[in-house]
């Protein structure tokens, strides 16, 4: 073999290397831009003050520049309790912010008008008795259709973990009539396509808890 035909086999030899390396390169470094205008469709199953709970929802965000987006909400809880069936209907409309971490991972920070209606309806016992229970957020009343209003706060962190699966983590500090409340959360949301995501998370406080589920579509 002369040294020409080394000196090609060589070239070939380290373009195809050098070919392997990008492409490895790429795929490591494949991910999909974290968007911030959607909307969402959510699901919950959990506790509330040690009473079953469950709930749903919709929220929606919009981006309005590279780093401000708005966001809003509405979801619904029903309480099941021995003495009455409770149901707390909240609504939040608020401004978003997110600063760029890494190439994958943005800080979030949200700041949120809420309200909520909470709605007792009684229901007699087996037994022929009422109850005058209350849940941690207060003393419940009966027929009670008022709205309470307050603000949340919300500080967290979004991360795409490669090109399909992106993690949330973070806390909301919520205060709405003098009742305040902390929640940290924990979500992942799988992209099935380009658009559309499926996620599932959990939330906790000191007085809740729940499993969450969401479908997210993407604009």
């Amino acid at each position: 073999m002369n040294a020409a035909r080394i000196a090609s086999l060589a070239s070939m030899l380290s373009l195809a290397l050098s070919l392997h390396v990008f492409s490895v390169a790429a795929v490591a470094d494949t991910h999909r831009d974290l968007s911030y205008t959607y909307i969402r469709l959510i699901g919950s199953a959990g506790e509330i003050d040690h009473r079953d709970s469950d709930g749903f929802g919709v929220a929606a965000s919009f981006a309005i520049s590279d780093e401000f987006y708005l966001t809003a909400a509405h979801t619904e809880t029903d309480i099941n309790l021995y003495y009455a069936d409770v149901t707390s209907a909240r609504q939040r409309l608020g401004l978003g912010f997110h600063k760029v971490l890494s190439a994958t991972t943005d800080f979030i920070a949200e700041a949120a008008y809420t309200n909520a209606r909470l709605t007792v309806d009684r229901k007699q016992t087996e037994d022929g008795s009422t109850g005058d229970h209350a849940l941690a957020l207060g003393k419940l009343e009966s027929g009670k259709n008022g709205r309470d209003h307050g603000y949340e706060l919300t500080l967290g962190v979004r991360s795409m973990a490669g090109e399909s699966l992106e993690f949330q983590v973070g806390a909301r500090y919520i205060e709405i009539d003098g009742h305040t409340e902390t929640t940290g959360y924990i979500a992942a949301d799988y992209f099935i396509s380009d658009k559309l995501s499926l996620g599932v998370g959990y939330e906790k406080s000191e007085n809740s808890d729940a499993a969450l589920f969401n479908a997210r579509y993407h604009f």
